[in-house]
């Protein structure tokens, strides 16, 4: 199963994280309720009066990467898998 930490864009409805074929959303979730600093680099050169609650704030941002960093073990895409000692081993595509 694949991971990934969709790049953001246009209006802002969660951060989300695509595991397979699911998908997880984040919003509203974390204390830190300032804009991301994936947020901020969108407005560069001048940042917006923020009006809503329609951008990413750090905390929903770092909630979406401890998410990301738990499911990483199960990540197939990278070539790595756990074993129940929790050390990485090479994932084999072959059936066992």
């Amino acid at each position: 199963m694949k991971v990934i930490l969709e790049p953001l864009g246009g209006k802002y409805y969660g951060t989300r994280i695509l595991v397979g074929d699911g998908l997880i959303e984040v919003w509203g979730c974390g204390k830190n309720q300032k804009p991301s600093a994936r947020e901020r680099k969108l407005w560069e050169p001048e940042e917006p009066e923020i009006c809503d609650s329609h951008y990413e704030t750090q905390g929903d941002y770092e909630i979406a990467l401890a998410i990301i960093a738990a499911l990483r073990p199960y990540d197939v895409s990278l070539g790595m898998t756990s074993n129940k000692q929790g050390v990485e081993k090479e994932t084999s595509s072959e059936s066992p």
